[in-house]
Protein backbone atom coordinates (compact mmCIF):
# COMPACT_ATOMS: atom_id res chain seq x y z
CA UNK A 1 0.00 0.00 0.00
CA UNK A 2 3.10 2.09 1.19
CA UNK A 3 4.26 1.46 -2.95
CA UNK A 4 0.67 2.18 -4.68
CA UNK A 5 0.85 5.40 -2.42
CA UNK A 6 4.56 7.17 -3.72
CA UNK A 7 3.22 6.36 -7.41
CA UNK A 8 1.50 9.69 -8.11
CA UNK A 9 4.36 11.15 -6.53
CA UNK A 10 7.32 9.41 -8.98
CA UNK A 11 5.05 10.31 -12.15
CA UNK A 12 4.91 13.77 -11.42
CA UNK A 13 8.79 14.03 -11.04
CA UNK A 14 9.01 12.77 -14.35
CA UNK A 15 6.45 15.03 -15.67
CA UNK A 16 8.24 17.83 -14.73
CA UNK A 17 11.50 16.22 -15.82
CA UNK A 18 10.25 15.90 -19.34
CA UNK A 19 9.22 19.70 -19.41
CA UNK A 20 12.31 21.23 -19.78
CA UNK A 21 13.25 18.89 -22.59
CA UNK A 22 10.12 18.97 -24.36
CA UNK A 23 10.47 22.93 -24.58
CA UNK A 24 14.10 22.77 -25.94
CA UNK A 25 12.57 20.95 -28.66
CA UNK A 26 9.77 23.45 -29.53
CA UNK A 27 12.65 25.71 -29.17
CA UNK A 28 14.71 24.04 -31.69
CA UNK A 29 12.15 23.74 -34.38
CA UNK A 30 10.76 27.39 -33.86
CA UNK A 31 14.63 28.05 -34.51
CA UNK A 32 15.19 25.88 -37.09
CA UNK A 33 12.04 27.39 -38.82
CA UNK A 34 12.79 30.39 -38.40
CA UNK A 35 16.10 29.61 -40.29
CA UNK A 36 14.05 28.13 -43.12
CA UNK A 37 12.49 31.58 -43.23
CA UNK A 38 15.08 33.82 -43.25
CA UNK A 39 17.03 31.57 -46.10
CA UNK A 40 13.58 31.94 -47.65
CA UNK A 41 13.21 35.49 -47.43
CA UNK A 42 17.19 35.55 -48.57
CA UNK A 43 16.67 33.42 -51.21
CA UNK A 44 13.61 35.68 -52.35
CA UNK A 45 15.74 38.62 -52.49
CA UNK A 46 18.65 37.16 -54.34
CA UNK A 47 16.24 36.30 -57.05
CA UNK A 48 14.68 39.88 -57.13
CA UNK A 49 18.13 41.05 -57.30
CA UNK A 50 19.04 39.09 -60.00
CA UNK A 51 15.67 39.92 -61.61
CA UNK A 52 16.47 43.18 -61.38
CA UNK A 53 19.87 43.03 -62.85
CA UNK A 54 18.69 41.22 -65.81
CA UNK A 55 15.52 43.98 -66.28
CA UNK A 56 18.64 46.86 -66.58
CA UNK A 57 20.69 44.93 -68.91
CA UNK A 58 17.76 44.49 -71.17
CA UNK A 59 17.02 47.60 -70.60
CA UNK A 60 20.47 48.95 -71.60
CA UNK A 61 20.47 46.60 -74.63
CA UNK A 62 17.12 47.75 -76.07
CA UNK A 63 18.25 51.44 -75.28
CA UNK A 64 21.18 50.98 -77.63
CA UNK A 65 19.04 49.25 -80.59
CA UNK A 66 16.96 52.01 -80.37
CA UNK A 67 19.44 54.86 -80.63
CA UNK A 68 21.90 53.42 -82.98
CA UNK A 69 18.99 52.89 -85.23
CA UNK A 70 18.15 56.17 -84.33
CA UNK A 71 21.92 57.23 -85.54
CA UNK A 72 21.69 55.22 -88.17
CA UNK A 73 18.45 56.98 -89.82
CA UNK A 74 19.83 60.69 -88.88
CA UNK A 75 23.33 59.66 -90.94
CA UNK A 76 20.41 58.42 -93.89
CA UNK A 77 18.77 61.89 -93.55
CA UNK A 78 21.90 63.95 -93.54
CA UNK A 79 22.64 62.08 -96.73
CA UNK A 80 19.16 62.55 -98.62
CA UNK A 81 19.51 66.19 -97.50
CA UNK A 82 22.53 66.39 -99.44
CA UNK A 83 21.12 65.05 -102.21
CA UNK A 84 17.99 67.06 -102.42
CA UNK A 85 20.27 70.36 -102.26
CA UNK A 86 22.35 68.77 -105.06
CA UNK A 87 19.07 67.77 -106.81
CA UNK A 88 17.41 71.31 -106.33
CA UNK A 89 20.72 73.04 -107.65
CA UNK A 90 21.07 70.88 -110.83
CA UNK A 91 16.70 72.37 -111.22
CA UNK A 92 18.15 75.81 -110.82
CA UNK A 93 20.50 75.56 -113.64
CA UNK A 94 18.34 73.79 -115.77
CA UNK A 95 15.64 75.88 -115.44
CA UNK A 96 18.08 78.80 -115.37
CA UNK A 97 19.26 77.55 -118.98
CA UNK A 98 15.90 76.65 -120.11
CA UNK A 99 14.74 80.80 -119.45
CA UNK A 100 18.46 81.88 -120.52
CA UNK A 101 17.70 79.75 -124.04
CA UNK A 102 13.94 81.08 -124.42
CA UNK A 103 15.62 84.42 -124.69
CA UNK A 104 17.69 83.68 -127.00
CA UNK A 105 14.82 81.65 -129.18
CA UNK A 106 12.14 84.84 -128.64
CA UNK A 107 15.24 87.36 -129.76
CA UNK A 108 16.56 84.76 -132.88
CA UNK A 109 12.80 84.58 -134.43
CA UNK A 110 12.58 88.17 -133.81
CA UNK A 111 15.96 89.26 -135.80
CA UNK A 112 14.42 86.19 -138.06
CA UNK A 113 11.29 88.26 -139.05
CA UNK A 114 13.38 91.54 -139.01
CA UNK A 115 15.44 89.49 -142.35
CA UNK A 116 11.89 88.27 -143.59
CA UNK A 117 10.60 91.68 -143.97
CA UNK A 118 14.03 93.24 -145.08
CA UNK A 119 14.00 90.81 -147.94
CA UNK A 120 10.32 91.72 -148.79
CA UNK A 121 11.25 95.53 -148.39
CA UNK A 122 14.07 95.99 -150.98
CA UNK A 123 16.18 92.73 -152.24
CA UNK A 124 13.30 90.87 -153.89
CA UNK A 125 11.57 94.14 -155.35
CA UNK A 126 15.54 95.61 -156.51
CA UNK A 127 16.01 92.28 -157.55
CA UNK A 128 13.29 91.13 -159.91
CA UNK A 129 13.81 94.83 -161.45
CA UNK A 130 17.54 94.25 -162.17
CA UNK A 131 16.57 90.77 -163.81
CA UNK A 132 13.91 92.60 -166.28
CA UNK A 133 15.77 95.50 -167.26
CA UNK A 134 19.21 95.00 -166.48
CA UNK A 135 20.40 98.55 -166.96
CA UNK A 136 23.02 98.65 -163.91
CA UNK A 137 25.36 95.05 -164.00
CA UNK A 138 26.85 96.95 -160.47
CA UNK A 139 23.63 97.07 -158.89
CA UNK A 140 22.41 93.56 -159.73
CA UNK A 141 25.07 92.17 -158.55
CA UNK A 142 25.13 94.29 -155.15
CA UNK A 143 21.78 93.31 -154.94
CA UNK A 144 22.92 89.62 -155.56
CA UNK A 145 25.07 89.57 -152.98
CA UNK A 146 22.42 90.94 -150.06
CA UNK A 147 19.76 88.69 -151.13
CA UNK A 148 22.39 85.31 -150.85
CA UNK A 149 23.36 87.15 -147.46
CA UNK A 150 20.00 87.07 -146.11
CA UNK A 151 18.87 83.88 -147.43
CA UNK A 152 22.28 82.41 -145.60
CA UNK A 153 21.31 84.52 -142.43
CA UNK A 154 18.23 83.17 -142.67
CA UNK A 155 19.31 79.85 -143.04
CA UNK A 156 21.49 80.12 -140.29
CA UNK A 157 18.58 81.37 -137.83
CA UNK A 158 16.35 78.91 -138.65
CA UNK A 159 18.96 76.04 -137.92
CA UNK A 160 19.76 77.89 -134.57
CA UNK A 161 15.93 78.21 -133.96
CA UNK A 162 15.45 74.12 -134.42
CA UNK A 163 18.76 73.80 -132.18
CA UNK A 164 17.33 76.06 -129.33
CA UNK A 165 13.70 74.24 -129.35
CA UNK A 166 15.39 70.46 -129.50
CA UNK A 167 18.04 71.88 -126.40
CA UNK A 168 14.77 73.39 -124.83
CA UNK A 169 13.22 69.71 -125.01
CA UNK A 170 15.98 67.95 -123.99
CA UNK A 171 16.51 69.95 -121.00
CA UNK A 172 12.56 70.34 -120.17
CA UNK A 173 12.52 66.53 -120.01
CA UNK A 174 16.26 66.20 -117.52
CA UNK A 175 14.21 68.53 -115.30
CA UNK A 176 11.40 66.64 -115.18
CA UNK A 177 13.18 63.57 -114.18
CA UNK A 178 15.01 65.88 -111.91
CA UNK A 179 11.68 67.38 -110.53
CA UNK A 180 10.41 63.25 -109.99
CA UNK A 181 13.68 62.59 -108.02
CA UNK A 182 13.15 64.80 -105.72
CA UNK A 183 9.62 64.02 -105.38
CA UNK A 184 11.15 60.82 -104.43
CA UNK A 185 14.02 61.78 -102.16
CA UNK A 186 11.24 64.04 -100.02
CA UNK A 187 9.10 60.87 -99.70
CA UNK A 188 11.97 58.75 -98.56
CA UNK A 189 12.80 61.71 -96.33
CA UNK A 190 9.31 61.85 -94.90
CA UNK A 191 9.48 58.10 -94.35
CA UNK A 192 12.81 57.91 -92.51
CA UNK A 193 11.38 60.77 -90.17
CA UNK A 194 8.81 59.00 -89.40
CA UNK A 195 11.18 56.18 -88.74
CA UNK A 196 12.92 58.44 -86.39
CA UNK A 197 10.06 59.67 -84.42
CA UNK A 198 8.94 55.96 -83.75
CA UNK A 199 12.69 55.35 -82.69
CA UNK A 200 12.32 58.39 -80.45
CA UNK A 201 9.11 57.47 -79.28
CA UNK A 202 10.03 54.15 -77.93
CA UNK A 203 13.21 55.52 -76.44
CA UNK A 204 11.13 57.47 -74.46
CA UNK A 205 8.81 54.96 -73.14
CA UNK A 206 11.53 53.08 -72.23
CA UNK A 207 13.30 55.49 -70.43
CA UNK A 208 10.08 56.50 -68.59
CA UNK A 209 10.45 52.98 -67.66
CA UNK A 210 13.62 52.55 -66.60
CA UNK A 211 13.60 55.66 -64.40
CA UNK A 212 11.00 54.32 -62.53
CA UNK A 213 12.67 51.25 -62.23
CA UNK A 214 15.96 52.43 -61.58
CA UNK A 215 14.83 54.98 -58.51
CA UNK A 216 16.72 54.28 -55.38
CA UNK A 217 20.20 55.79 -55.00
CA UNK A 218 21.57 52.20 -54.36
CA UNK A 219 20.67 51.05 -58.07
CA UNK A 220 21.59 54.46 -59.82
CA UNK A 221 25.07 54.12 -57.72
CA UNK A 222 25.55 50.43 -58.73
CA UNK A 223 24.99 51.52 -62.82
CA UNK A 224 27.63 54.02 -62.54
CA UNK A 225 30.02 51.67 -60.76
CA UNK A 226 29.99 49.16 -63.47
CA UNK A 227 30.03 52.21 -65.91
CA UNK A 228 33.04 53.13 -64.53
CA UNK A 229 34.55 49.96 -64.65
CA UNK A 230 33.37 48.83 -67.86
CA UNK A 231 35.17 52.24 -69.29
CA UNK A 232 38.17 51.82 -67.20
CA UNK A 233 38.51 48.11 -69.02
CA UNK A 234 37.73 49.39 -72.26
CA UNK A 235 40.21 52.41 -71.91
CA UNK A 236 43.45 49.84 -70.49
CA UNK A 237 42.47 47.69 -73.96
CA UNK A 238 42.59 50.61 -75.91
CA UNK A 239 45.50 52.10 -74.44
CA UNK A 240 47.50 48.85 -75.19
CA UNK A 241 46.44 49.09 -78.85
CA UNK A 242 49.07 50.12 -81.48
CA UNK A 243 47.74 52.88 -83.75
CA UNK A 244 50.75 54.61 -85.79
CA UNK A 245 49.99 58.38 -87.08
CA UNK A 246 51.86 61.73 -87.33
CA UNK A 247 51.21 64.09 -85.06
CA UNK A 248 50.88 68.06 -85.49
CA UNK A 249 53.22 68.32 -82.13
CA UNK A 250 53.05 65.93 -79.26
CA UNK A 251 50.15 66.38 -76.94
CA UNK A 252 51.66 67.46 -73.98
CA UNK A 253 53.37 70.45 -75.44
CA UNK A 254 49.48 71.51 -76.23
CA UNK A 255 47.59 71.89 -72.31
CA UNK A 256 45.91 74.63 -71.91
CA UNK A 257 45.67 75.86 -75.70
CA UNK A 258 43.32 73.34 -76.78
CA UNK A 259 40.01 74.56 -78.15
CA UNK A 260 36.57 73.05 -76.22
CA UNK A 261 34.97 70.13 -78.13
CA UNK A 262 31.61 71.75 -78.55
CA UNK A 263 29.67 75.09 -77.94
CA UNK A 264 27.83 75.00 -74.98
CA UNK A 265 27.09 75.76 -71.09
CA UNK A 266 28.91 73.57 -68.44
CA UNK A 267 26.71 71.37 -66.41
CA UNK A 268 29.04 69.29 -64.36
CA UNK A 269 32.68 69.75 -63.92
CA UNK A 270 35.38 67.74 -63.55
CA UNK A 271 35.53 66.51 -59.89
CA UNK A 272 31.82 67.27 -58.61
CA UNK A 273 29.78 64.60 -57.14
CA UNK A 274 27.47 62.70 -59.43
CA UNK A 275 23.78 62.32 -58.71
CA UNK A 276 23.33 60.30 -55.42
CA UNK A 277 26.53 62.60 -53.76
CA UNK A 278 28.62 59.40 -54.06
CA UNK A 279 30.84 59.46 -56.99
CA UNK A 280 32.94 61.96 -58.27
CA UNK A 281 32.63 63.20 -62.48
CA UNK A 282 35.73 62.32 -64.21
CA UNK A 283 34.80 64.35 -67.13
CA UNK A 284 33.12 67.61 -68.12
CA UNK A 285 29.20 67.70 -69.46
CA UNK A 286 28.06 70.45 -71.79
CA UNK A 287 24.49 71.20 -72.27
CA UNK A 288 24.45 71.78 -76.36
CA UNK A 289 21.46 71.98 -78.78
CA UNK A 290 21.20 68.23 -80.32
CA UNK A 291 22.61 68.32 -83.52
CA UNK A 292 25.70 70.65 -82.55
CA UNK A 293 28.67 69.58 -84.19
CA UNK A 294 31.09 67.84 -81.97
CA UNK A 295 35.29 68.47 -83.05
CA UNK A 296 38.70 66.60 -81.84
CA UNK A 297 40.18 68.61 -79.47
CA UNK A 298 43.48 67.48 -81.20
CA UNK A 299 44.88 65.35 -84.05
CA UNK A 300 44.90 61.84 -83.79
CA UNK A 301 43.27 58.33 -84.29
CA UNK A 302 39.92 57.28 -83.66
CA UNK A 303 39.85 54.01 -81.29
CA UNK A 304 36.38 53.19 -80.44
CA UNK A 305 33.20 54.47 -82.39
CA UNK A 306 30.05 52.62 -80.80
CA UNK A 307 27.27 52.84 -78.11
CA UNK A 308 28.54 52.49 -74.91
CA UNK A 309 26.71 51.66 -71.61
CA UNK A 310 25.29 55.33 -69.88
CA UNK A 311 27.86 56.90 -72.56
CA UNK A 312 25.42 56.29 -75.54
CA UNK A 313 27.23 56.43 -78.92
CA UNK A 314 30.68 57.19 -77.84
CA UNK A 315 34.01 58.53 -79.88
CA UNK A 316 37.45 57.99 -78.46
CA UNK A 317 40.33 59.47 -80.07
CA UNK A 318 44.52 58.19 -79.74
CA UNK A 319 46.62 61.22 -78.80
CA UNK A 320 49.67 58.90 -78.72
CA UNK A 321 51.84 59.46 -75.42
CA UNK A 322 48.94 57.28 -73.55
CA UNK A 323 46.58 60.63 -74.00
CA UNK A 324 42.76 59.99 -74.73
CA UNK A 325 39.53 62.13 -75.47
CA UNK A 326 36.50 60.97 -74.85
CA UNK A 327 33.16 62.21 -76.01
CA UNK A 328 29.92 60.62 -75.34
CA UNK A 329 26.01 61.16 -75.29
CA UNK A 330 26.18 62.05 -78.94
CA UNK A 331 23.31 61.60 -81.74
CA UNK A 332 25.28 60.32 -84.06
CA UNK A 333 29.19 59.26 -84.94
CA UNK A 334 30.66 60.87 -88.06
CA UNK A 335 33.74 59.45 -87.46
CA UNK A 336 34.50 55.12 -87.74
CA UNK A 337 37.09 53.25 -85.73
CA UNK A 338 40.51 53.76 -87.41
CA UNK A 339 39.52 57.10 -89.24
CA UNK A 340 42.80 59.59 -88.69
CA UNK A 341 41.36 63.13 -87.82
CA UNK A 342 42.69 66.54 -87.32
CA UNK A 343 42.68 68.87 -84.43
CA UNK A 344 39.43 70.89 -84.49
CA UNK A 345 37.76 68.75 -87.15
CA UNK A 346 34.22 67.53 -87.02
CA UNK A 347 33.81 63.72 -85.64
CA UNK A 348 30.33 63.55 -83.87
CA UNK A 349 26.98 65.46 -83.25
CA UNK A 350 25.99 65.99 -79.47
CA UNK A 351 22.81 64.13 -78.51
CA UNK A 352 21.03 62.48 -75.09
CA UNK A 353 21.98 59.06 -76.24
CA UNK A 354 22.51 56.59 -73.42
CA UNK A 355 19.26 57.91 -71.73
CA UNK A 356 20.05 61.22 -71.34
CA UNK A 357 17.33 63.55 -70.15
CA UNK A 358 18.43 66.33 -72.30
CA UNK A 359 21.37 66.92 -75.03
CA UNK A 360 24.68 67.64 -74.61
CA UNK A 361 28.26 66.17 -74.82
CA UNK A 362 29.96 64.60 -72.01
CA UNK A 363 33.84 65.12 -72.30
CA UNK A 364 37.07 63.22 -70.76
CA UNK A 365 40.76 63.99 -71.04
CA UNK A 366 43.13 60.86 -69.96
CA UNK A 367 46.60 59.81 -69.74
CA UNK A 368 47.67 56.16 -69.00
CA UNK A 369 43.52 55.28 -68.44
CA UNK A 370 43.13 58.38 -65.89
CA UNK A 371 41.53 60.72 -65.82
CA UNK A 372 43.01 65.04 -66.25
CA UNK A 373 41.17 67.52 -65.28
CA UNK A 374 39.83 69.35 -69.01
CA UNK A 375 39.96 72.76 -67.61
CA UNK A 376 43.48 72.81 -67.30
CA UNK A 377 43.55 71.51 -70.74
CA UNK A 378 41.01 73.80 -72.95
CA UNK A 379 39.99 77.53 -72.69
CA UNK A 380 37.15 79.11 -74.02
Amino acid sequence: MIFLHFKPAWFLVALLLAVPALCAADEKAAAEQEIKSVKSRIETVQTRIKSAQNEIENMLIELRRYETSAAEVNAALRLIDADIDAGQDRLALLNGEVDQLGEDLRREKELLSEQVRAMHRTGRNDYLKLLLNQEDPARFGRTLAYHDYYTRARTDRIATIGHSQERIRALRETARVETEGLVSLRAGKEAKLAELTGHRKARQQLLARSRRFIDDQDRQLQVLLNTERELETLINRLSRSEYIFEREAPFASLKGKLQWPVHGKIITRYGELKKGGKLKSRGITFASAAGTEVHAIGSGTVVYADWFRNLGLLLILDHGDGYMSLYGYNEVLLKQTGDRVGRNNPIARAGDTGGQPRPGLYFEIRRGGNPLNPSLWCRS
